[in-house]
Protein backbone atom coordinates (compact mmCIF):
# COMPACT_ATOMS: atom_id res chain seq x y z
CA UNK A 1 0.00 0.00 0.00
CA UNK A 2 1.50 3.34 -1.04
CA UNK A 3 1.75 6.28 1.29
CA UNK A 4 -0.40 8.35 -1.09
CA UNK A 5 -3.17 5.74 -1.00
CA UNK A 6 -3.04 5.59 2.78
CA UNK A 7 -3.10 9.38 2.94
CA UNK A 8 -6.21 9.62 0.75
CA UNK A 9 -8.06 7.08 2.83
CA UNK A 10 -6.93 8.83 5.99
CA UNK A 11 -8.22 12.20 4.85
CA UNK A 12 -11.48 10.69 3.66
CA UNK A 13 -11.98 9.02 7.04
CA UNK A 14 -11.16 12.28 8.81
CA UNK A 15 -13.60 14.20 6.62
CA UNK A 16 -16.40 11.71 7.22
CA UNK A 17 -15.69 11.74 10.94
CA UNK A 18 -15.99 15.52 11.01
CA UNK A 19 -19.27 15.41 9.05
CA UNK A 20 -20.63 12.74 11.40
CA UNK A 21 -19.62 14.79 14.43
CA UNK A 22 -21.36 17.88 13.02
CA UNK A 23 -24.54 15.91 12.27
CA UNK A 24 -24.60 14.33 15.72
CA UNK A 25 -23.91 17.68 17.41
CA UNK A 26 -26.72 19.33 15.44
CA UNK A 27 -29.11 16.48 16.25
CA UNK A 28 -28.30 16.65 19.97
CA UNK A 29 -28.62 20.45 19.97
CA UNK A 30 -31.93 20.25 18.11
CA UNK A 31 -33.33 17.66 20.51
CA UNK A 32 -32.26 19.86 23.43
CA UNK A 33 -33.84 22.91 21.79
CA UNK A 34 -37.12 21.07 21.20
CA UNK A 35 -37.33 19.79 24.76
CA UNK A 36 -36.29 23.06 26.44
CA UNK A 37 -37.80 25.76 24.21
CA UNK A 38 -40.56 24.11 22.18
CA UNK A 39 -42.15 21.37 24.31
CA UNK A 40 -43.20 23.57 27.28
CA UNK A 41 -45.21 25.88 24.99
CA UNK A 42 -46.23 23.64 22.10
CA UNK A 43 -49.88 22.66 21.63
CA UNK A 44 -49.05 19.17 20.46
CA UNK A 45 -46.56 18.43 23.23
CA UNK A 46 -49.05 19.48 25.86
CA UNK A 47 -51.90 17.40 24.47
CA UNK A 48 -49.60 14.39 23.92
CA UNK A 49 -48.54 14.51 27.56
CA UNK A 50 -52.14 14.67 28.78
CA UNK A 51 -53.23 11.83 26.51
CA UNK A 52 -50.52 9.61 27.96
CA UNK A 53 -50.77 10.60 31.62
CA UNK A 54 -54.53 10.92 32.18
CA UNK A 55 -56.96 8.12 32.96
CA UNK A 56 -60.08 10.28 33.38
CA UNK A 57 -62.92 8.66 31.35
CA UNK A 58 -64.91 11.91 31.07
CA UNK A 59 -63.34 14.28 28.54
CA UNK A 60 -63.89 17.00 25.95
CA UNK A 61 -62.07 16.86 22.60
CA UNK A 62 -61.57 19.49 19.93
CA UNK A 63 -59.53 22.54 19.00
CA UNK A 64 -58.92 25.91 20.68
CA UNK A 65 -62.68 26.50 21.05
CA UNK A 66 -62.65 23.55 23.44
CA UNK A 67 -59.28 24.42 24.99
CA UNK A 68 -60.56 27.88 25.94
CA UNK A 69 -63.26 26.31 28.15
CA UNK A 70 -60.77 25.80 30.96
CA UNK A 71 -63.52 24.97 33.45
CA UNK A 72 -64.04 21.61 31.77
CA UNK A 73 -61.04 20.62 33.88
CA UNK A 74 -62.49 19.30 37.10
CA UNK A 75 -62.04 16.37 39.43
CA UNK A 76 -64.36 14.27 37.29
CA UNK A 77 -63.63 15.69 33.83
CA UNK A 78 -60.67 16.67 31.67
CA UNK A 79 -60.22 19.11 28.78
CA UNK A 80 -58.31 17.39 25.97
CA UNK A 81 -58.79 20.16 23.42
CA UNK A 82 -55.94 22.12 21.92
CA UNK A 83 -55.39 24.64 19.14
CA UNK A 84 -55.28 23.66 15.46
CA UNK A 85 -56.95 20.29 16.00
CA UNK A 86 -58.42 18.92 12.77
CA UNK A 87 -61.03 16.19 12.55
CA UNK A 88 -58.30 13.67 11.68
CA UNK A 89 -56.22 14.68 14.68
CA UNK A 90 -59.24 14.57 16.98
CA UNK A 91 -60.06 11.11 15.66
CA UNK A 92 -56.52 9.85 16.34
CA UNK A 93 -56.46 11.34 19.82
CA UNK A 94 -59.85 9.97 20.85
CA UNK A 95 -59.00 6.47 19.62
CA UNK A 96 -55.58 6.56 21.32
CA UNK A 97 -56.98 7.85 24.60
CA UNK A 98 -59.71 5.23 24.76
CA UNK A 99 -57.64 2.39 23.33
CA UNK A 100 -57.80 0.60 26.70
CA UNK A 101 -59.72 3.09 28.86
CA UNK A 102 -63.50 2.66 28.96
CA UNK A 103 -65.03 6.02 27.96
CA UNK A 104 -67.55 7.84 30.12
CA UNK A 105 -69.02 11.24 29.27
CA UNK A 106 -67.39 12.44 26.05
CA UNK A 107 -67.95 15.88 24.50
CA UNK A 108 -66.95 16.09 20.84
CA UNK A 109 -66.64 19.45 19.10
CA UNK A 110 -69.25 20.07 16.40
CA UNK A 111 -68.29 23.44 14.92
CA UNK A 112 -68.79 24.50 11.28
CA UNK A 113 -65.21 25.68 10.83
CA UNK A 114 -63.93 22.12 11.33
CA UNK A 115 -65.01 21.59 7.71
CA UNK A 116 -63.37 24.77 6.38
CA UNK A 117 -60.90 24.14 3.60
CA UNK A 118 -57.87 25.11 5.69
CA UNK A 119 -58.87 22.44 8.23
CA UNK A 120 -59.40 19.66 5.71
CA UNK A 121 -56.41 17.48 4.93
CA UNK A 122 -55.37 16.77 1.38
CA UNK A 123 -55.89 13.08 0.66
CA UNK A 124 -52.85 11.08 1.72
CA UNK A 125 -51.06 14.07 3.30
CA UNK A 126 -51.90 13.41 6.94
CA UNK A 127 -49.16 11.91 9.06
CA UNK A 128 -50.47 10.06 12.15
CA UNK A 129 -49.34 11.58 15.44
CA UNK A 130 -47.05 9.88 17.95
CA UNK A 131 -47.77 10.49 21.63
CA UNK A 132 -45.04 8.58 23.50
CA UNK A 133 -43.05 10.67 25.97
CA UNK A 134 -39.83 8.80 25.15
CA UNK A 135 -39.85 9.56 21.42
CA UNK A 136 -37.08 11.59 19.78
CA UNK A 137 -38.62 14.95 18.94
CA UNK A 138 -36.23 15.53 16.04
CA UNK A 139 -37.70 12.48 14.29
CA UNK A 140 -41.30 13.40 15.06
CA UNK A 141 -43.14 14.58 11.90
CA UNK A 142 -44.99 17.09 14.06
CA UNK A 143 -41.73 19.01 14.62
CA UNK A 144 -39.42 17.85 11.85
CA UNK A 145 -40.88 20.09 9.17
CA UNK A 146 -40.58 23.18 11.33
CA UNK A 147 -37.02 22.72 12.57
CA UNK A 148 -35.56 25.54 10.44
CA UNK A 149 -38.31 27.90 11.66
CA UNK A 150 -37.66 26.97 15.27
CA UNK A 151 -33.92 27.65 14.94
CA UNK A 152 -34.43 30.88 13.00
CA UNK A 153 -36.82 32.28 15.56
CA UNK A 154 -34.71 31.16 18.51
CA UNK A 155 -31.47 32.60 17.07
CA UNK A 156 -33.05 35.89 15.99
CA UNK A 157 -35.35 36.56 18.96
CA UNK A 158 -33.98 34.33 21.72
CA UNK A 159 -37.42 32.82 22.34
CA UNK A 160 -40.12 30.77 20.66
CA UNK A 161 -43.23 32.06 22.43
CA UNK A 162 -45.37 34.72 20.82
CA UNK A 163 -47.22 37.76 22.12
CA UNK A 164 -51.04 37.71 22.03
CA UNK A 165 -52.16 38.78 18.53
CA UNK A 166 -52.94 42.47 18.17
CA UNK A 167 -56.22 41.67 16.42
CA UNK A 168 -57.62 40.51 19.76
CA UNK A 169 -57.20 44.06 21.01
CA UNK A 170 -58.67 45.48 17.78
CA UNK A 171 -61.69 43.19 18.13
CA UNK A 172 -62.26 44.13 21.79
CA UNK A 173 -61.80 47.86 21.33
CA UNK A 174 -63.85 48.41 18.18
CA UNK A 175 -66.43 45.71 18.88
CA UNK A 176 -67.17 47.15 22.30
CA UNK A 177 -67.57 50.66 20.90
CA UNK A 178 -69.88 49.42 18.13
CA UNK A 179 -72.16 47.78 20.66
CA UNK A 180 -72.10 50.86 22.87
CA UNK A 181 -72.68 53.12 19.89
CA UNK A 182 -75.66 51.01 18.84
CA UNK A 183 -77.14 51.33 22.33
CA UNK A 184 -76.49 55.07 22.34
CA UNK A 185 -78.06 55.64 18.94
CA UNK A 186 -80.83 53.07 19.55
CA UNK A 187 -79.93 51.56 16.21
CA UNK A 188 -78.20 48.39 15.00
CA UNK A 189 -74.44 48.29 14.58
CA UNK A 190 -73.10 49.39 11.16
CA UNK A 191 -73.43 46.87 8.36
CA UNK A 192 -70.22 44.94 7.59
CA UNK A 193 -67.87 46.20 4.92
CA UNK A 194 -67.10 44.21 1.79
CA UNK A 195 -64.96 41.10 2.21
CA UNK A 196 -61.30 41.83 2.67
CA UNK A 197 -58.21 40.09 3.94
CA UNK A 198 -56.55 41.33 7.11
CA UNK A 199 -52.78 41.28 6.61
CA UNK A 200 -52.18 40.94 10.33
CA UNK A 201 -54.31 37.87 10.88
CA UNK A 202 -53.70 34.24 10.11
CA UNK A 203 -55.85 31.12 10.38
CA UNK A 204 -55.62 29.13 13.59
CA UNK A 205 -53.16 26.35 13.15
CA UNK A 206 -50.15 28.22 11.76
CA UNK A 207 -47.03 26.71 13.33
CA UNK A 208 -45.02 27.12 15.45
CA UNK A 209 -47.48 28.66 17.89
CA UNK A 210 -48.18 28.86 21.59
CA UNK A 211 -51.55 27.53 22.81
CA UNK A 212 -54.47 29.96 22.74
CA UNK A 213 -54.87 31.78 26.06
CA UNK A 214 -57.30 34.38 27.39
CA UNK A 215 -56.10 37.85 26.46
CA UNK A 216 -56.52 39.89 29.63
CA UNK A 217 -55.89 43.11 27.75
CA UNK A 218 -58.63 42.30 25.26
CA UNK A 219 -61.12 41.52 28.03
CA UNK A 220 -60.36 44.78 29.83
CA UNK A 221 -60.62 46.72 26.59
CA UNK A 222 -64.01 45.16 25.86
CA UNK A 223 -65.31 46.03 29.32
CA UNK A 224 -64.09 49.61 29.01
CA UNK A 225 -65.34 50.12 25.49
CA UNK A 226 -68.77 48.70 26.30
CA UNK A 227 -69.24 51.10 29.22
CA UNK A 228 -72.61 52.88 28.65
CA UNK A 229 -71.04 56.12 29.91
CA UNK A 230 -68.77 56.20 26.89
CA UNK A 231 -69.95 58.18 23.86
CA UNK A 232 -66.87 57.72 21.71
CA UNK A 233 -67.55 57.04 18.04
CA UNK A 234 -65.57 54.52 16.04
CA UNK A 235 -63.20 56.19 13.59
CA UNK A 236 -63.46 55.00 10.00
CA UNK A 237 -59.94 53.59 9.86
CA UNK A 238 -60.51 51.39 12.91
CA UNK A 239 -63.93 50.34 11.61
CA UNK A 240 -62.45 49.36 8.26
CA UNK A 241 -59.74 47.30 9.95
CA UNK A 242 -62.31 45.66 12.20
CA UNK A 243 -64.60 44.78 9.30
CA UNK A 244 -61.64 43.40 7.34
CA UNK A 245 -60.68 41.24 10.31
CA UNK A 246 -64.21 39.91 10.75
CA UNK A 247 -64.65 39.17 7.06
CA UNK A 248 -61.31 37.38 7.02
CA UNK A 249 -62.23 35.26 10.04
CA UNK A 250 -65.61 34.21 8.69
CA UNK A 251 -64.41 33.69 5.13
CA UNK A 252 -61.53 31.53 6.36
CA UNK A 253 -63.87 29.48 8.57
CA UNK A 254 -66.55 28.97 5.90
CA UNK A 255 -67.12 25.23 5.37
CA UNK A 256 -66.13 23.72 2.04
CA UNK A 257 -69.05 23.40 -0.35
CA UNK A 258 -68.44 19.67 -0.77
CA UNK A 259 -67.68 18.91 2.89
CA UNK A 260 -70.09 15.96 2.95
CA UNK A 261 -68.06 14.27 0.22
CA UNK A 262 -64.71 14.75 1.96
CA UNK A 263 -62.99 12.03 3.98
CA UNK A 264 -63.40 14.07 7.16
CA UNK A 265 -67.19 13.65 7.09
CA UNK A 266 -66.76 9.86 7.05
CA UNK A 267 -64.03 10.00 9.72
CA UNK A 268 -66.27 12.10 11.96
CA UNK A 269 -69.22 9.72 11.61
CA UNK A 270 -66.97 6.70 12.25
CA UNK A 271 -65.48 8.39 15.32
CA UNK A 272 -68.90 8.91 16.89
CA UNK A 273 -69.93 5.35 16.06
CA UNK A 274 -66.70 4.09 17.67
CA UNK A 275 -67.38 5.94 20.90
CA UNK A 276 -71.01 4.81 21.05
CA UNK A 277 -69.95 1.21 20.43
CA UNK A 278 -67.56 1.48 23.39
CA UNK A 279 -70.43 2.54 25.67
CA UNK A 280 -69.56 6.25 25.83
CA UNK A 281 -72.16 8.89 26.64
CA UNK A 282 -71.37 11.10 23.67
CA UNK A 283 -72.52 14.68 23.14
CA UNK A 284 -71.82 16.94 20.16
CA UNK A 285 -71.29 20.59 21.10
CA UNK A 286 -71.24 23.68 18.89
CA UNK A 287 -69.26 26.43 20.65
CA UNK A 288 -70.25 30.13 20.80
CA UNK A 289 -69.10 32.98 18.60
CA UNK A 290 -69.71 36.67 19.12
CA UNK A 291 -72.48 38.65 17.39
CA UNK A 292 -70.18 40.18 14.75
CA UNK A 293 -68.97 36.76 13.59
CA UNK A 294 -72.45 35.25 13.89
CA UNK A 295 -74.23 37.94 11.86
CA UNK A 296 -71.86 37.35 8.96
CA UNK A 297 -71.79 33.56 9.22
CA UNK A 298 -75.58 33.26 9.38
CA UNK A 299 -75.78 34.74 5.89
CA UNK A 300 -73.61 31.92 4.49
CA UNK A 301 -75.53 28.66 3.81
CA UNK A 302 -72.50 26.48 4.52
CA UNK A 303 -72.57 27.24 8.24
CA UNK A 304 -76.20 26.12 8.59
CA UNK A 305 -75.52 23.10 6.39
CA UNK A 306 -72.70 21.83 8.62
CA UNK A 307 -74.84 22.26 11.73
CA UNK A 308 -77.47 20.19 9.95
CA UNK A 309 -74.81 17.52 9.32
CA UNK A 310 -73.92 17.38 13.01
CA UNK A 311 -77.60 17.10 13.93
CA UNK A 312 -77.96 14.19 11.50
CA UNK A 313 -74.95 12.42 13.05
CA UNK A 314 -76.41 12.93 16.52
CA UNK A 315 -79.82 11.55 15.52
CA UNK A 316 -78.26 8.56 13.75
CA UNK A 317 -76.45 7.61 16.96
CA UNK A 318 -79.16 8.54 19.44
CA UNK A 319 -77.00 11.16 21.15
CA UNK A 320 -77.55 14.87 21.97
CA UNK A 321 -76.40 17.78 19.85
CA UNK A 322 -76.12 21.01 21.85
CA UNK A 323 -75.58 24.37 20.18
CA UNK A 324 -74.17 27.39 22.03
CA UNK A 325 -73.72 29.24 18.72
CA UNK A 326 -75.65 32.30 19.94
CA UNK A 327 -75.25 31.77 23.68
CA UNK A 328 -73.49 35.09 24.39
CA UNK A 329 -74.05 38.58 23.01
CA UNK A 330 -71.99 40.11 25.82
CA UNK A 331 -68.43 40.70 24.57
CA UNK A 332 -67.10 40.41 28.11
CA UNK A 333 -67.62 36.64 27.78
CA UNK A 334 -65.07 36.39 24.94
CA UNK A 335 -61.33 36.76 24.59
CA UNK A 336 -61.81 37.32 20.86
CA UNK A 337 -64.52 36.79 18.26
CA UNK A 338 -64.81 33.01 18.62
CA UNK A 339 -63.13 31.96 21.88
CA UNK A 340 -64.62 32.41 25.34
CA UNK A 341 -62.53 33.84 28.14
CA UNK A 342 -62.43 32.80 31.80
CA UNK A 343 -65.78 34.41 32.49
CA UNK A 344 -67.43 32.68 29.56
CA UNK A 345 -65.70 29.40 30.36
CA UNK A 346 -67.12 29.32 33.88
CA UNK A 347 -70.65 29.51 32.48
CA UNK A 348 -70.19 27.38 29.39
CA UNK A 349 -68.52 24.37 31.03
CA UNK A 350 -71.35 23.87 33.51
CA UNK A 351 -74.11 24.46 30.97
CA UNK A 352 -72.54 22.13 28.41
CA UNK A 353 -72.23 19.24 30.82
CA UNK A 354 -75.75 19.74 32.18
CA UNK A 355 -77.37 19.98 28.74
CA UNK A 356 -75.34 17.04 27.47
CA UNK A 357 -75.60 14.69 30.42
CA UNK A 358 -78.21 16.14 32.79
CA UNK A 359 -77.72 17.63 36.25
CA UNK A 360 -76.34 14.36 37.57
CA UNK A 361 -73.55 14.52 35.02
CA UNK A 362 -72.69 18.20 35.37
CA UNK A 363 -69.95 17.76 37.98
Amino acid sequence: MSSSTFSSKHWLFLFLSIVAAVVVTFAVASEWMLRVYVAPHDNFEQIASRLVSSSQPNAAFGDSHVYSVRDYNAGDFINLGTGATTIRKMNDRVRFYYRSLKPGQVIIQADPHSFAEYRLEAQGSYVPETYSNIRLRILDPTHRGFMSQYWLRLLTTGKLTEQPPSYDQLWAHVGGMLINQAKTDDAPAPAPAAAATSPGASPAGARPAAPTQAADGATKAAATAADPASRQKVDQESLAAFNALMEFEVTTHTPAANFRERDEARIYRDLIAFLVSRGAKVCLVNYPVDRFYRERADRIPGFAETRKFYQEVARANGIPYVSFWDRFDDLSMFQNTDHVNEKGSAILAGEAREKCFGKAGSG
